[in-house]
């Protein structure tokens, strides 16, 4: 029984790491979705296409 007690400890480590990170990266991921803005992915694309965003009325305006 002696020689179980540090390998039953090391294997109680590795769990406790692998549902660290099994509960954390989901979480940060989600709160970083919810806090992202929502018109930044339309923004991004507004202005690689050329475009002006304006921020009153929250919509592209193509350049001619």
């Amino acid at each position: 029984m002696k020689n179980i007690k540090p390998f039953l400890g090391k294997l109680w480590k590795v769990w406790m790491w692998l549902c660290t990170f099994a509960v954390t990266v989901p979480l940060v991921a989600l709160i970083g979705l919810l806090l992202v803005d929502p018109f930044f992915f339309q923004i991004d694309s507004c202005l690689d296409a050329g475009g002006r965003w304006n921020d009153e009325i929250n919509k592209c305006e193509k350049l001619l």
